[in-house]
């Protein structure tokens, strides 16, 4: 667990350098990504981050797990200054749980 968390800490962070931005450990195994929307779109970051952990855990050098480490991800684009923090933070957990169903929904598939 802890192992898994700095690996995607790392990730995060790399990806933070790359754009500009800066990561966050939100609580628990959640973390936060705050990019300038400028910078690239969130699928393109997306796409980027799982780029480079799957890269990571093919590199011999990385410490390998049983199954492969992957990531829910889910975003919000603030596109107002008086837009509610809260309501900011609730559109971002509702893309990531919308990921989350679809993962465990696609492993269900998988094993039948």
């Amino acid at each position: 667990g802890d192992y898994a968390l700095k690996l995607i800490g790392s990730v995060l962070k790399q990806i933070g350098a790359e754009y500009g931005g800066f990561p966050a450990r939100y609580g628990g195994d959640e973390f936060c990504l705050v990019i300038d929307k400028s910078k690239a779109s969130p699928d393109a970051i997306a796409q980027r981050i799982n780029q480079v952990l799957a890269d990571k855990q093919t590199n011999p050098n990385e410490r390998h797990f049983v199954f492969p480490v992957s990531l829910s991800l889910g975003y919000a684009v603030r596109t107002a200054p008086e837009k509610d923090p809260n309501a900011f933070i609730n559109e971002a957990d509702e893309k990531l749980y919308v990921q989350k169903n679809e993962w465990h929904k696609n492993r269900q598939d998988l094993q039948r």
